[in-house]
């Protein structure tokens, strides 16, 4: 009787395991099932392009539009295609164009691919474009103004800007290997009266530190050099004349950079008040001959404005009609020195200048910068800002405050655009507008592989 009980419970034991073995091997048929689903939901949900089925992948690399100077050699970015199982499946897709880099236009690159009765097809689009320098800028912001830092401001003119910290806007100019930046494309009038869309670039780095002005005035003995305004300069950029009708021949720097710096001379500069003069030699650093044939004299305006101003007044403002010199007199006059009688002018015609103080303003992507270039609290313009460079350097502007006539403004290390006696010895970096036959021959803009140029 005991034996029978015996099998009968090992009966049931058995069967009881055999009933545990089906269900847990159930169980983990349901849970790989599931990994799997799980896993194609998930790779489903990455794929966003629609490119990846069962079949293959196929996804072309690079832009899917690409500007091409004419005669520029087309580099292909290239693709990737491979099975679901990751083999390479490069030997099926057949690549047909007819693209011809000598002529303008737009041109169709196609990529097909059939595998397993599947058949894709990848488009790219190739902009063969003026290698003009002012219409390959023009053409770069209309085809990919998304991811390069070309602008379109907001004044009245619609120039296009480089904008942000990180733009590949570099240029080899003034001598072989040095760099200078791109500013923009903008509307300006020539010496010989024609208008014209023109490339307006700065130098990268300094060439030194001088005055803006060092209330020398002619050096000719005529007037009371280095007395006028006591010594803090004048905010008279251009040639002028005194009221008397005598000649003034303009700033200092303005002079220097016209003359010794534009033909690799050396001479006398100034970097003080009332005279103070210090040699500068531009025989190395100066624009090489190369160079300086590719340099358009233009009319820059120097209309001048006092405090508060967003990029927006301040542009308009430089081409405005106020004069850097409001205070008048022979005398001390409420804090500022107004001796001078140097008649003040709102525009002067050479070839090199300095940026304007809006140009600064346009450089930063900030809002509160473009609010207002000079705020000195929260220094916002040296965010996102190509033009910052934590250095005190001038700009062409003339201040105008209601009592001086000895200003001009300039960059500050801080990040704002300030208001400083023409006497300061600051940093210049020198601007110039090329000439329109000037053409951009290779280079990707960026410091490692610069713009190069020709002249057409």
């Amino acid at each position: 009787m005991n034996k029978n009980k015996g099998f009968i419970l090992s009966t049931y034991v058995y069967i009881l395991l055999v009933f545990f073995l089906l269900i847990l091997s159930t169980m983990l048929a349901v849970l790989n099932n599931t990994r799997i689903l799980s896993n194609k939901l998930k790779e489903q949900s990455s794929n966003t392009s629609g490119l990846i089925n069962k079949d293959f992948s196929f996804v072309m690399l690079g832009d899917k539009g690409i500007l091409l100077r004419k005669g520029e050699d087309f580099i292909d970015p290239g693709f990737i295609i491979k099975s679901s199982g990751g083999v390479d499946l490069s030997n099926i897709v057949k690549v047909t164009d007819s693209i011809n880099n000598d002529v303008i236009g737009n041109y169709e690159r196609i990529y097909t691919a059939t595998y397993n009765g599947v058949t894709k097809e990848l488009k790219r689009i190739v902009h063969v474009v003026d290698n003009n320098a002012s219409n390959y800028l023009t053409a770069l912001y209309e085809y990919k103004s998304n991811d390069n830092g070309l602008i379109k401001d907001d004044t009245v003119d619609k120039n296009i800007r480089y904008s942000g910290n990180y733009v590949k806007n570099y240029v080899e100019f003034g001598n072989d290997n040095e760099l200078w930046r791109i500013i923009g494309i903008f509307n300006v009038t020539t010496a010989s009266g024609k208008t014209e869309k023109l490339m307006k670039i700065v130098r990268n780095d300094l060439i030194g530190a001088y005055s803006w002005d060092s209330s020398t005035g002619n050096n000719d003995g005529a007037h009371t050099d280095g007395e006028v305004n006591d010594g803090y300069g004048v905010n008279q950029w251009g040639a002028s004349t005194y009221t008397d009708g005598s000649a003034y021949e303009g700033a200092d720097l303005m002079r220097e950079l016209n003359t010794l710096y534009l033909n690799q001379e050396s001479g006398t500069c100034y970097n003080g008040s009332s005279n103070a003069s210090t040699t500068c030699n531009f025989s190395t650093t100066g624009i090489k001959d190369t160079y300086r044939g590719m340099i358009e004299s233009v009319v820059w305006n120097t209309g001048a404005f006092s405090w508060g101003q967003s990029a927006k007044t301040a542009y308009q403002a430089e081409r405005g009609t106020t004069t850097g010199q409001i205070c008048k007199g022979t005398t001390y006059q409420n804090g500022a020195y107004c001796t001078d009688t140097v008649k003040r002018t709102t525009t002067w015609e050479g070839r090199v200048g300095l940026i304007y103080p809006s140009d600064y303003g346009y450089g930063s992507t900030n809002t509160s910068c473009r609010n207002n270039i000079n705020d000195n609290t929260n220094f916002s313009c040296k965010n996102d800002n190509w033009l910052h460079n934590n250095t005190y350097y001038w700009t062409l502007s003339p201040f105008a405050p209601s009592d001086h006539s000895n200003d001009a403004w300039l960059v500050v290390s801080g990040g704002f655009v300030d208001g400083g006696y023409a006497r300061g010895g600051y940093g210049v970096r020198p601007s110039v507008y090329l000439k329109s036959d000037v053409s951009i021959t290779s280079g990707d803009g960026s410091s490692n592989n610069p713009y190069k140029l020709s002249v057409t």
